[in-house]
């Protein structure tokens, strides 16, 4: 798989490529903070980012990643009955020029800047069944207890997409059982989450988490924050999938910017029985470290979005993630729901519709 040139790098099979894209390691003390809580406060949680390497992701995982980075060209969705269109916008090489010099003019700039070209950058691909949410809590009640003396804070992404919700379940609403009534039921009912604060009902299972920091900030401190995010979030779901008794596990898009430097990740649990056995004495050292169950976060692509060629590559793996979320997400959320639905007594069906 290519890395796209010096400017952007995406995961190779046996190894992912070297941390820093943009020259020396950062040793500032604000960087060894945050390695201190990576190492420390996340991992005494099970959240683990970048410890995974590629060999050992689950097969469902590596084929969702190549899809992701897949090197053709992306095709603009046809309206049939099987996918839901998703536009590209018009001229997408210029536009994406066009970006890529805005994101040189924010250059030392505070983080509002950043945030404003990120609103563009991130938002090519809106669409009516897909809502985003900024800087709101992912308030779950779940087991991540840390061992540590400072919990963990509640995580406050700068963005969150997740799938729209609707008023009404009848005739003229996309998707029923989005309903905002019947996601709020599901919680006193049978312990489903459906959205990220109780209070406040405007998205429904987040997808994608978005963390940024200025370019006088670092990507470990971005990686942080939206890794408990993504935990949270994909305790969530983890919640909807034990009570529909669904096989499914659906990956979180993570996707964290430094200034112009952008990683996406993605972000799943590893259960215990997909860890290989070992006997090798190196195993858990340095490099070596041994994969643990829990949150995974693991990068795929890195790249500098002020070379127009890179704001293209970034622009292309958001579209893949944008259609990913409308044709397997959203109809996956959408079913479990249903199945969840259809064991409800009637009475309480009725209630809702």
């Amino acid at each position: 798989m290519s890395d796209g040139g010096p400017y952007s790098r995406a995961y190779r099979l046996e190894g992912n490529p070297t941390r820093s894209i943009t020259g020396s390691l950062d040793s500032s003390p604000s960087s060894q903070n945050e390695q201190a809580y990576r190492n420390i406060s996340l991992r005494s949680v099970r959240i683990f980012i970048n410890e995974l390497q590629p060999e050992h992701w689950p097969l469902d995982i590596r084929t969702f990643v190549e899809q992701l980075l897949a090197v053709e060209d992306v095709v603009e969705d046809t309206d049939t009955v099987s996918a839901v269109p998703l536009v590209l916008p018009d001229n997408l090489r210029n536009t994406c020029a066009a970006l890529s010099r805005q994101a040189s003019r924010c250059q030392a700039g505070p983080k509002p800047g950043w945030m404003r070209l990120a609103r563009e950058m991130l938002g090519f691909h809106d669409h009516p069944y897909i809502s985003v949410y900024e800087n709101e809590t992912i308030d779950v009640q779940a087991d991540l207890t840390s061992e540590n003396s400072e919990p963990l804070s509640t995580p406050t992404p700068d963005l969150i997409f997740g799938l729209a919700v609707f008023d009404s379940q009848g005739s003229q609403s996309p998707a029923p059982i989005l309903s905002t009534k019947l996601l709020a039921r599901l919680g006193p009912l049978c312990g489903v989450q459906s959205f990220p604060r109780q209070d406040v009902r405007d998205i429904a299972f987040p997808c994608v988490i978005f963390e940024a920091e200025s370019d006088s900030g670092t990507l470990l401190a971005a990686e942080n924050r939206a890794a408990h995010a993504a935990a949270n979030a994909l305790i969530m779901l983890k919640n909807l999938t034990a009570v529909a008794q669904a096989p499914h596990r659906l990956p979180m898009v993570v996707i964290c910017s430094q200034g112009s430097i952008y990683e996406v990740l993605v972000s799943f649990e590893l259960q215990a029985d997909e860890i290989p056995p070992t006997t090798d004495p190196s195993v858990g050292w340095g490099r070596h470290r041994r994969p643990k169950s829990g949150i995974q976060l693991v990068e795929i692509w890195t790249g500098n979005v002020r070379r127009a060629e890179v704001m293209l590559e970034f622009q292309k793996i958001w579209y893949r993630v944008m259609r990913w979320v409308l044709n397997t997400w959203r109809p996956t959320i959408i079913r479990m729901l249903d199945d969840i639905k259809a064991t409800m007594p009637e009475e309480e069906q009725d209630e809702e519709m």
